[in-house]
Protein backbone atom coordinates (compact mmCIF):
# COMPACT_ATOMS: atom_id res chain seq x y z
CA UNK A 1 0.00 0.00 0.00
CA UNK A 2 1.14 3.33 -0.72
CA UNK A 3 1.67 6.32 2.15
CA UNK A 4 -1.14 8.02 1.17
CA UNK A 5 -3.47 4.75 1.21
CA UNK A 6 -2.00 3.63 4.09
CA UNK A 7 -2.93 7.35 5.85
CA UNK A 8 -6.63 7.36 4.86
CA UNK A 9 -6.65 3.76 6.39
CA UNK A 10 -5.45 5.03 9.60
CA UNK A 11 -7.88 8.08 9.33
CA UNK A 12 -10.46 5.39 8.86
CA UNK A 13 -9.60 3.29 11.87
CA UNK A 14 -9.19 6.37 14.07
CA UNK A 15 -12.91 7.50 13.26
CA UNK A 16 -14.31 4.27 13.82
CA UNK A 17 -12.89 3.80 17.05
CA UNK A 18 -13.47 7.56 18.40
CA UNK A 19 -17.33 6.95 17.14
CA UNK A 20 -18.13 3.82 18.39
CA UNK A 21 -16.34 4.82 21.99
CA UNK A 22 -18.87 8.12 21.84
CA UNK A 23 -22.04 5.52 20.85
CA UNK A 24 -21.16 3.31 23.91
CA UNK A 25 -20.76 6.49 26.21
CA UNK A 26 -24.33 7.75 25.26
CA UNK A 27 -25.90 4.32 25.24
CA UNK A 28 -24.80 3.50 28.75
CA UNK A 29 -25.65 6.80 30.12
CA UNK A 30 -29.46 5.76 29.09
CA UNK A 31 -29.16 2.85 31.06
CA UNK A 32 -27.92 4.83 33.90
CA UNK A 33 -30.63 7.35 33.57
CA UNK A 34 -33.23 4.25 33.43
CA UNK A 35 -31.93 2.80 36.65
CA UNK A 36 -32.50 6.21 38.07
CA UNK A 37 -36.07 7.42 36.53
CA UNK A 38 -37.53 4.34 35.20
CA UNK A 39 -38.30 3.31 31.92
CA UNK A 40 -37.59 6.73 29.57
CA UNK A 41 -40.83 5.74 27.97
CA UNK A 42 -42.50 7.26 30.92
CA UNK A 43 -40.07 10.33 31.00
CA UNK A 44 -41.58 13.79 30.27
CA UNK A 45 -41.23 14.98 26.72
CA UNK A 46 -41.78 17.28 23.89
CA UNK A 47 -45.15 16.06 22.20
CA UNK A 48 -47.11 18.88 21.05
CA UNK A 49 -45.35 21.89 22.11
CA UNK A 50 -44.19 24.36 19.85
CA UNK A 51 -40.58 24.95 18.37
CA UNK A 52 -40.10 28.20 20.53
CA UNK A 53 -38.38 28.85 23.77
CA UNK A 54 -40.48 27.04 25.47
CA UNK A 55 -39.44 24.09 23.36
CA UNK A 56 -35.54 25.15 23.97
CA UNK A 57 -36.19 25.00 27.51
CA UNK A 58 -37.76 21.54 28.13
CA UNK A 59 -34.27 20.19 25.49
CA UNK A 60 -32.00 22.03 28.21
CA UNK A 61 -34.06 20.50 31.35
CA UNK A 62 -34.56 17.12 29.56
CA UNK A 63 -30.26 17.01 29.09
CA UNK A 64 -29.63 18.34 32.22
CA UNK A 65 -31.88 15.64 34.36
CA UNK A 66 -31.14 12.47 31.84
CA UNK A 67 -27.92 13.15 30.04
CA UNK A 68 -25.24 15.28 31.97
CA UNK A 69 -25.76 13.57 34.82
CA UNK A 70 -24.51 10.46 33.26
CA UNK A 71 -21.80 11.77 31.04
CA UNK A 72 -18.57 11.46 33.65
CA UNK A 73 -16.51 14.90 33.28
CA UNK A 74 -18.62 16.49 30.61
CA UNK A 75 -18.98 19.72 30.29
CA UNK A 76 -21.68 22.39 28.98
CA UNK A 77 -20.55 24.62 26.14
CA UNK A 78 -24.58 26.04 26.55
CA UNK A 79 -27.25 26.26 23.70
CA UNK A 80 -25.39 28.23 21.66
CA UNK A 81 -24.95 28.17 17.30
CA UNK A 82 -22.85 25.84 15.35
CA UNK A 83 -20.74 28.38 14.60
CA UNK A 84 -19.41 29.17 18.30
CA UNK A 85 -18.02 25.65 18.66
CA UNK A 86 -16.74 24.56 15.44
CA UNK A 87 -12.72 25.18 14.06
CA UNK A 88 -14.22 27.36 10.82
CA UNK A 89 -16.99 29.14 11.85
CA UNK A 90 -18.43 27.76 8.69
CA UNK A 91 -20.74 25.06 10.50
CA UNK A 92 -20.09 21.57 8.38
CA UNK A 93 -20.45 20.07 5.54
CA UNK A 94 -21.89 17.43 3.18
CA UNK A 95 -19.40 15.04 2.08
CA UNK A 96 -19.32 16.50 -1.34
CA UNK A 97 -17.88 19.84 0.83
CA UNK A 98 -21.61 21.64 -0.12
CA UNK A 99 -22.66 23.95 2.95
CA UNK A 100 -24.67 21.31 5.20
CA UNK A 101 -27.67 24.23 5.98
CA UNK A 102 -31.22 23.46 6.94
CA UNK A 103 -30.13 21.01 9.68
CA UNK A 104 -28.72 21.14 13.49
CA UNK A 105 -25.34 21.31 12.07
CA UNK A 106 -25.61 24.38 9.84
CA UNK A 107 -23.86 27.62 11.25
CA UNK A 108 -26.39 29.17 12.85
CA UNK A 109 -28.44 26.61 14.39
CA UNK A 110 -28.19 26.56 17.55
CA UNK A 111 -28.16 23.37 20.07
CA UNK A 112 -27.37 22.04 23.70
CA UNK A 113 -24.16 21.41 23.35
CA UNK A 114 -21.97 19.32 25.29
CA UNK A 115 -17.99 18.03 25.15
CA UNK A 116 -17.69 14.36 26.82
CA UNK A 117 -14.20 14.08 28.93
CA UNK A 118 -12.54 12.93 26.38
CA UNK A 119 -13.11 15.95 23.54
CA UNK A 120 -16.06 15.12 21.72
CA UNK A 121 -18.85 17.16 21.16
CA UNK A 122 -22.70 16.45 21.55
CA UNK A 123 -25.26 18.38 19.49
CA UNK A 124 -28.46 17.78 21.13
CA UNK A 125 -30.86 18.86 17.86
CA UNK A 126 -34.56 20.06 18.37
CA UNK A 127 -36.47 19.13 14.99
CA UNK A 128 -40.53 20.36 14.01
CA UNK A 129 -42.43 17.90 12.61
CA UNK A 130 -45.40 17.86 10.46
CA UNK A 131 -47.98 20.67 11.87
CA UNK A 132 -45.44 22.72 13.38
CA UNK A 133 -44.83 20.21 16.76
CA UNK A 134 -42.22 18.16 18.11
CA UNK A 135 -41.94 14.43 18.08
CA UNK A 136 -39.51 14.24 21.05
CA UNK A 137 -39.90 10.63 21.38
CA UNK A 138 -36.90 10.61 19.08
CA UNK A 139 -34.31 13.43 20.61
CA UNK A 140 -31.75 13.57 17.85
CA UNK A 141 -27.86 13.68 18.96
CA UNK A 142 -24.83 14.70 16.31
CA UNK A 143 -21.62 13.34 17.59
CA UNK A 144 -18.64 15.21 16.59
CA UNK A 145 -15.70 12.83 17.09
CA UNK A 146 -12.96 15.13 16.69
CA UNK A 147 -13.98 17.52 18.54
CA UNK A 148 -13.42 20.77 17.95
CA UNK A 149 -11.26 19.75 14.73
CA UNK A 150 -11.82 19.55 11.18
CA UNK A 151 -12.83 18.39 8.54
CA UNK A 152 -16.55 19.16 10.13
CA UNK A 153 -18.28 16.62 7.43
CA UNK A 154 -21.07 14.78 8.39
CA UNK A 155 -20.13 10.88 7.76
CA UNK A 156 -16.37 12.15 8.29
CA UNK A 157 -16.55 13.50 12.07
CA UNK A 158 -19.91 14.18 11.98
CA UNK A 159 -22.33 11.23 13.04
CA UNK A 160 -26.15 11.15 13.62
CA UNK A 161 -27.80 9.34 16.52
CA UNK A 162 -31.12 8.72 18.00
CA UNK A 163 -32.51 8.32 21.54
CA UNK A 164 -35.51 5.74 21.01
CA UNK A 165 -37.34 7.13 24.14
CA UNK A 166 -39.90 4.82 23.80
CA UNK A 167 -37.85 1.86 23.14
CA UNK A 168 -35.26 2.76 25.86
CA UNK A 169 -32.39 2.56 23.20
CA UNK A 170 -30.11 4.79 20.96
CA UNK A 171 -29.27 4.09 17.77
CA UNK A 172 -27.43 5.33 14.34
CA UNK A 173 -29.59 7.47 12.03
CA UNK A 174 -30.82 4.81 9.45
CA UNK A 175 -32.12 2.24 12.32
CA UNK A 176 -35.14 0.25 11.03
CA UNK A 177 -34.12 0.58 7.51
CA UNK A 178 -33.25 -2.77 5.13
CA UNK A 179 -29.43 -3.13 4.97
CA UNK A 180 -29.97 -2.60 1.28
CA UNK A 181 -31.57 0.67 1.45
CA UNK A 182 -28.69 1.96 3.81
CA UNK A 183 -25.76 0.58 2.03
CA UNK A 184 -27.71 2.43 -1.17
CA UNK A 185 -28.06 5.76 0.65
CA UNK A 186 -24.45 5.29 1.73
CA UNK A 187 -22.28 4.98 -1.05
CA UNK A 188 -20.26 6.25 -3.53
CA UNK A 189 -21.89 4.99 -6.27
CA UNK A 190 -25.26 4.61 -5.01
CA UNK A 191 -28.28 5.60 -6.00
CA UNK A 192 -29.38 7.79 -2.75
CA UNK A 193 -33.12 7.31 -2.91
CA UNK A 194 -33.27 10.10 0.52
CA UNK A 195 -32.42 13.71 0.22
CA UNK A 196 -30.16 13.21 3.51
CA UNK A 197 -27.97 10.13 2.15
CA UNK A 198 -25.06 10.47 3.70
CA UNK A 199 -26.81 11.31 7.52
CA UNK A 200 -27.33 7.09 6.71
CA UNK A 201 -23.73 6.48 7.04
CA UNK A 202 -23.61 5.94 11.05
CA UNK A 203 -25.98 3.14 10.38
CA UNK A 204 -23.35 1.61 7.26
CA UNK A 205 -20.83 1.82 9.54
CA UNK A 206 -22.73 -0.29 12.18
CA UNK A 207 -24.25 -2.65 9.48
CA UNK A 208 -20.32 -3.39 8.29
CA UNK A 209 -19.18 -4.79 11.37
CA UNK A 210 -17.92 -1.43 12.73
CA UNK A 211 -15.47 -0.66 10.02
CA UNK A 212 -15.45 1.55 7.11
CA UNK A 213 -15.75 -0.08 3.94
CA UNK A 214 -13.96 1.09 0.20
CA UNK A 215 -17.06 1.97 -1.22
CA UNK A 216 -18.39 4.26 1.71
CA UNK A 217 -18.07 8.15 0.49
CA UNK A 218 -15.06 8.97 2.34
Amino acid sequence: MTLPSLIVKHEKQITVTRFKEAYSILAQALVMAQNDHGESKAWPNLVGKEFNEEGRESVVEFCDTYVLPYLSGARVLGYIPVKDVTYNKEGYKDPYGNNFKGSALDTNFKNYTIELKNGQILYFAYFKSGGGINTFSMLAVYVDVNGHKGPNKVARDAFLLWYRLNEGIIVPYGYGYSSTFIKDNCSKNGTHPSYDWFQFCPSRIVQDGWQISKDYPW
